[in-house]
Protein backbone atom coordinates (compact mmCIF):
# COMPACT_ATOMS: atom_id res chain seq x y z
CA UNK A 1 0.00 0.00 0.00
CA UNK A 2 3.12 2.39 0.95
CA UNK A 3 4.06 1.96 -2.67
CA UNK A 4 0.84 2.38 -4.31
CA UNK A 5 0.02 5.96 -2.35
CA UNK A 6 3.44 7.30 -2.66
CA UNK A 7 3.01 7.10 -6.55
CA UNK A 8 -0.94 8.70 -6.03
CA UNK A 9 -3.05 5.93 -7.18
CA UNK A 10 -6.88 6.40 -6.78
CA UNK A 11 -8.59 3.50 -5.56
CA UNK A 12 -10.76 1.88 -7.96
CA UNK A 13 -14.53 2.93 -8.02
CA UNK A 14 -16.54 1.47 -4.84
CA UNK A 15 -13.25 0.28 -3.43
CA UNK A 16 -13.13 1.24 0.47
CA UNK A 17 -9.09 1.44 1.39
CA UNK A 18 -8.28 1.62 5.11
CA UNK A 19 -4.59 2.16 6.51
CA UNK A 20 -3.93 0.40 9.82
CA UNK A 21 -0.88 0.59 12.19
CA UNK A 22 -0.06 -2.40 13.74
CA UNK A 23 2.28 -3.35 16.42
CA UNK A 24 2.18 -6.75 16.39
CA UNK A 25 1.47 -8.16 13.05
CA UNK A 26 1.76 -12.14 13.55
CA UNK A 27 -0.82 -11.56 16.94
CA UNK A 28 -3.21 -9.45 14.61
CA UNK A 29 -2.79 -10.24 10.94
CA UNK A 30 -5.65 -12.95 10.79
CA UNK A 31 -8.17 -11.31 13.00
CA UNK A 32 -7.04 -7.81 10.60
CA UNK A 33 -7.71 -9.54 7.67
CA UNK A 34 -11.30 -11.69 8.28
CA UNK A 35 -12.51 -7.80 9.39
CA UNK A 36 -11.61 -6.30 6.55
CA UNK A 37 -13.26 -8.60 4.87
CA UNK A 38 -16.31 -8.59 6.56
CA UNK A 39 -16.65 -4.94 6.50
CA UNK A 40 -15.35 -4.53 2.83
CA UNK A 41 -12.48 -2.65 3.29
CA UNK A 42 -9.64 -3.67 1.05
CA UNK A 43 -6.63 -4.30 3.65
CA UNK A 44 -2.70 -4.18 3.33
CA UNK A 45 -0.39 -5.12 5.39
CA UNK A 46 3.06 -3.48 5.74
CA UNK A 47 5.89 -5.11 8.26
CA UNK A 48 7.83 -1.88 8.83
CA UNK A 49 11.38 -2.36 10.99
CA UNK A 50 13.11 1.06 12.61
CA UNK A 51 14.58 1.09 15.97
CA UNK A 52 13.96 4.23 17.81
CA UNK A 53 17.60 5.65 17.42
CA UNK A 54 16.94 5.87 13.53
CA UNK A 55 13.52 5.85 12.99
CA UNK A 56 11.97 3.97 10.02
CA UNK A 57 14.30 1.70 7.80
CA UNK A 58 12.68 -1.39 5.90
CA UNK A 59 9.08 -2.32 5.34
CA UNK A 60 7.70 -5.44 3.35
CA UNK A 61 4.70 -5.92 2.01
CA UNK A 62 2.49 -8.78 3.28
CA UNK A 63 0.55 -11.10 0.70
CA UNK A 64 -2.08 -12.77 1.32
CA UNK A 65 -1.36 -15.82 3.71
CA UNK A 66 -2.60 -18.90 4.08
CA UNK A 67 -4.23 -19.73 7.29
CA UNK A 68 -1.58 -22.66 7.58
CA UNK A 69 1.53 -20.27 6.63
CA UNK A 70 3.46 -19.87 8.61
CA UNK A 71 6.69 -19.08 7.47
CA UNK A 72 9.21 -15.82 8.98
CA UNK A 73 7.85 -12.93 7.56
CA UNK A 74 11.06 -10.74 6.46
CA UNK A 75 11.58 -7.17 8.02
CA UNK A 76 11.71 -6.36 3.80
CA UNK A 77 14.05 -3.80 1.70
CA UNK A 78 15.21 -0.39 2.99
CA UNK A 79 13.12 2.90 2.66
CA UNK A 80 14.96 5.28 -0.04
CA UNK A 81 17.35 7.67 1.61
CA UNK A 82 18.29 4.78 3.92
CA UNK A 83 21.63 2.79 3.40
CA UNK A 84 22.27 -0.36 5.88
CA UNK A 85 24.88 -2.98 5.43
CA UNK A 86 25.10 -6.58 7.02
CA UNK A 87 28.68 -6.96 8.49
CA UNK A 88 30.62 -9.45 10.62
CA UNK A 89 31.95 -9.16 13.91
CA UNK A 90 35.24 -7.21 12.07
CA UNK A 91 32.71 -4.41 10.79
CA UNK A 92 33.58 -6.44 6.80
CA UNK A 93 30.33 -6.86 4.98
CA UNK A 94 29.25 -10.65 4.94
CA UNK A 95 27.69 -12.33 1.56
CA UNK A 96 24.13 -12.96 0.91
CA UNK A 97 22.59 -15.67 2.83
CA UNK A 98 25.49 -15.16 5.52
CA UNK A 99 23.63 -13.97 9.09
CA UNK A 100 25.67 -10.67 10.41
CA UNK A 101 25.17 -7.22 12.08
CA UNK A 102 22.52 -4.91 10.57
CA UNK A 103 24.45 -1.42 10.53
CA UNK A 104 22.01 1.38 9.41
CA UNK A 105 22.42 5.25 8.14
CA UNK A 106 19.20 7.43 7.95
CA UNK A 107 18.66 10.79 7.86
CA UNK A 108 16.91 10.88 11.22
CA UNK A 109 19.52 8.79 12.63
CA UNK A 110 20.26 10.69 16.40
CA UNK A 111 23.22 12.33 17.18
CA UNK A 112 23.87 10.24 20.32
CA UNK A 113 22.97 9.55 23.43
CA UNK A 114 22.17 12.23 26.19
CA UNK A 115 25.62 12.51 27.98
CA UNK A 116 26.28 9.14 27.57
CA UNK A 117 29.56 9.08 25.65
CA UNK A 118 30.02 5.50 26.83
CA UNK A 119 27.05 4.16 24.56
CA UNK A 120 27.97 6.51 21.50
CA UNK A 121 30.73 4.50 21.53
CA UNK A 122 29.28 1.13 21.28
CA UNK A 123 26.35 2.79 19.21
CA UNK A 124 28.03 3.66 16.72
CA UNK A 125 30.14 2.66 13.51
CA UNK A 126 32.28 4.93 11.77
CA UNK A 127 34.29 4.49 8.18
CA UNK A 128 36.60 6.52 6.76
CA UNK A 129 35.84 7.47 3.00
CA UNK A 130 37.76 10.30 2.43
CA UNK A 131 40.39 11.89 3.86
CA UNK A 132 39.14 13.26 7.34
CA UNK A 133 35.78 12.56 5.97
CA UNK A 134 33.53 9.02 7.38
CA UNK A 135 30.29 7.82 7.53
CA UNK A 136 28.27 7.15 10.12
CA UNK A 137 26.01 4.05 11.13
CA UNK A 138 23.97 2.84 14.02
CA UNK A 139 24.97 -0.67 15.36
CA UNK A 140 21.22 -1.97 16.03
CA UNK A 141 22.27 -4.98 17.36
CA UNK A 142 20.28 -6.88 15.33
CA UNK A 143 21.14 -9.54 13.30
CA UNK A 144 19.19 -10.38 9.78
CA UNK A 145 20.07 -12.20 6.59
CA UNK A 146 19.89 -10.91 2.77
CA UNK A 147 18.04 -13.32 0.79
CA UNK A 148 18.44 -14.05 -3.04
CA UNK A 149 15.33 -11.38 -3.71
CA UNK A 150 17.43 -8.88 -1.47
CA UNK A 151 14.98 -8.92 1.09
CA UNK A 152 16.20 -8.68 4.86
CA UNK A 153 15.15 -11.79 7.53
CA UNK A 154 15.44 -10.89 11.20
CA UNK A 155 17.13 -13.51 13.03
CA UNK A 156 17.18 -12.17 16.65
CA UNK A 157 19.44 -10.27 18.69
CA UNK A 158 23.08 -10.20 18.67
CA UNK A 159 23.17 -9.59 22.64
CA UNK A 160 21.14 -12.95 22.58
CA UNK A 161 24.36 -14.98 20.91
CA UNK A 162 25.78 -16.92 23.18
CA UNK A 163 28.67 -19.43 22.89
CA UNK A 164 28.85 -23.05 24.41
CA UNK A 165 29.97 -26.29 23.84
CA UNK A 166 32.42 -24.20 21.16
CA UNK A 167 29.89 -23.00 19.11
CA UNK A 168 28.08 -19.52 18.80
CA UNK A 169 24.01 -20.32 19.34
CA UNK A 170 21.25 -18.31 18.86
CA UNK A 171 18.58 -18.56 21.44
CA UNK A 172 16.13 -16.81 19.38
CA UNK A 173 16.65 -19.24 16.44
CA UNK A 174 15.60 -21.83 19.39
CA UNK A 175 12.68 -20.19 20.24
CA UNK A 176 11.75 -20.21 16.99
CA UNK A 177 12.34 -23.51 16.44
CA UNK A 178 10.21 -24.44 19.54
CA UNK A 179 7.30 -22.14 18.71
CA UNK A 180 6.91 -23.72 15.29
CA UNK A 181 5.50 -26.82 17.09
CA UNK A 182 1.70 -26.44 16.87
CA UNK A 183 1.43 -27.47 20.39
CA UNK A 184 3.50 -24.97 21.89
CA UNK A 185 2.47 -21.71 23.14
CA UNK A 186 5.16 -19.96 24.18
CA UNK A 187 9.22 -20.39 24.47
CA UNK A 188 11.87 -19.37 26.17
CA UNK A 189 15.56 -20.33 25.35
CA UNK A 190 18.17 -19.60 27.37
CA UNK A 191 21.81 -19.73 28.99
CA UNK A 192 22.47 -21.65 32.20
CA UNK A 193 25.97 -20.56 34.12
CA UNK A 194 28.02 -23.50 35.27
CA UNK A 195 30.12 -23.88 38.15
CA UNK A 196 33.07 -24.35 35.79
CA UNK A 197 32.44 -20.59 34.40
CA UNK A 198 30.54 -22.42 30.97
CA UNK A 199 27.38 -22.28 29.99
CA UNK A 200 24.69 -24.61 29.32
CA UNK A 201 21.27 -23.77 27.18
CA UNK A 202 18.00 -25.03 28.16
CA UNK A 203 14.84 -24.20 26.76
CA UNK A 204 10.87 -23.63 28.22
CA UNK A 205 7.62 -24.13 26.75
CA UNK A 206 3.78 -23.44 27.53
CA UNK A 207 1.49 -25.88 25.44
CA UNK A 208 -1.93 -24.98 24.12
CA UNK A 209 -4.89 -27.35 25.38
CA UNK A 210 -5.11 -29.96 25.12
CA UNK A 211 -1.98 -31.03 26.64
CA UNK A 212 -0.03 -33.31 24.58
CA UNK A 213 3.22 -32.11 24.41
CA UNK A 214 6.06 -34.44 25.70
CA UNK A 215 9.38 -33.21 26.02
CA UNK A 216 10.46 -36.36 24.10
CA UNK A 217 8.38 -35.25 21.26
CA UNK A 218 9.38 -31.68 21.29
CA UNK A 219 13.41 -32.65 21.24
CA UNK A 220 12.47 -34.55 17.98
CA UNK A 221 11.07 -31.59 16.47
CA UNK A 222 13.47 -29.27 16.96
CA UNK A 223 16.05 -32.05 15.88
CA UNK A 224 14.71 -32.30 13.00
CA UNK A 225 15.22 -28.07 12.55
CA UNK A 226 18.18 -27.27 14.48
CA UNK A 227 21.78 -28.20 14.20
CA UNK A 228 22.85 -30.96 16.62
CA UNK A 229 25.12 -28.54 18.54
CA UNK A 230 21.73 -25.73 19.29
CA UNK A 231 19.71 -28.07 20.91
CA UNK A 232 18.68 -27.47 24.65
CA UNK A 233 20.37 -29.92 27.07
CA UNK A 234 16.92 -29.70 29.11
CA UNK A 235 13.84 -28.73 28.03
CA UNK A 236 11.17 -28.10 30.92
CA UNK A 237 7.65 -27.96 29.77
CA UNK A 238 5.41 -25.30 32.13
CA UNK A 239 1.78 -24.28 33.32
CA UNK A 240 2.98 -20.74 33.17
CA UNK A 241 6.38 -18.85 32.15
CA UNK A 242 7.48 -16.25 34.72
CA UNK A 243 6.78 -12.50 33.78
CA UNK A 244 8.74 -9.62 34.15
CA UNK A 245 6.90 -6.20 35.51
CA UNK A 246 6.51 -5.26 31.53
CA UNK A 247 4.51 -8.75 30.90
CA UNK A 248 7.64 -10.07 28.89
CA UNK A 249 9.27 -13.33 29.68
CA UNK A 250 11.89 -13.46 32.76
CA UNK A 251 14.60 -15.25 31.30
CA UNK A 252 17.05 -14.29 33.98
CA UNK A 253 14.47 -15.93 36.77
CA UNK A 254 13.94 -19.24 34.23
CA UNK A 255 17.98 -19.09 34.45
CA UNK A 256 17.82 -19.12 38.31
CA UNK A 257 15.28 -21.86 38.58
CA UNK A 258 17.52 -23.85 36.18
CA UNK A 259 20.54 -23.30 38.02
CA UNK A 260 18.90 -24.59 41.42
CA UNK A 261 17.45 -27.68 39.50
Amino acid sequence: MRDEVARGREPARGERRALLAIAALGVARDETVECGDRSGVVVHLSNVYGPTEVNGVTYFIVPKLGQDDDAPIPIGQPYENVEVRVVDDDDAPVADGVVGELLVRTPTMMRGYWARPDLDERAFCKRPVFGHLEDVYHRTGDLVRRRDDGMLEFHGRKDRQVKARGYRIELDEIEAAMVAHAAVESAAAFAVPLVDGSLRVDGAVTVRTPRDLTTETLRSHLASILPRHALPERIAILDEMPKTSSGKIDRRALATLFTNH
